[in-house]
């Protein structure tokens, strides 16, 4: 009875619909660590989160930035595994690395935010997420704006 009934929770929960967490809004970035080959910049990301699950996890993500099709940077997690409220807004700290190799080729965009224009990120990837002992990869492709007077 135990094993058919650890059958239909694994099953219902590995045939149940996990949507990605919808994009709100970004706090400042500040800039964080500058070295000879690469920028750190951290933020808040504001999402929302639709599922009606209780103890949904994010495990990791996994996003690179591009900007008119060349990649600008990766963006990391700090606290993995922590758990998001069901049907709510949240936060989650984020950390973006961009090399200067990764600059160079972006130029064209960065001179568009020198000059208080908005340029486009597109954020493709995905976030990975968990529920009790199953995991399951969500998918991203969104294009978020920025403006370099949103960098302190």
């Amino acid at each position: 009875m135990k094993r058919v009934f650890l059958f239909l929770l694994i099953s219902s929960l590995v045939s149940c619909k996990i949507s990605a967490p919808t994009f709100q809004n970004l706090g400042q970035w500040q800039i964080t660590r500058m070295t000879g080959s690469e920028i750190s910049l951290t933020n808040t990301a504001y999402l929302y989160n639709p599922n009606k699950l209780d103890g949904l996890k994010i495990t990791g993500i996994n996003l690179n930035l591009e900007t008119d099709g060349k990649k600008l940077g990766t963006i990391f997690i700090s606290d993995m595994g922590f758990t998001i409220p069901r049907m709510a807004d949240f936060q989650i700290p984020i950390s973006f690395i961009i090399q200067y190799n990764d600059l160079i080729g972006n130029l064209p965009s960065i001179m568009s935010m020198v000059t208080g224009k908005n340029i486009d990120l597109l954020c493709v990837g995905d976030v990975k997420v968990g529920y009790l002992s199953i995991g399951k990869s969500i998918k991203i492709d969104q294009t978020v704006p920025i403006n370099l007077k949103d960098i302190k």
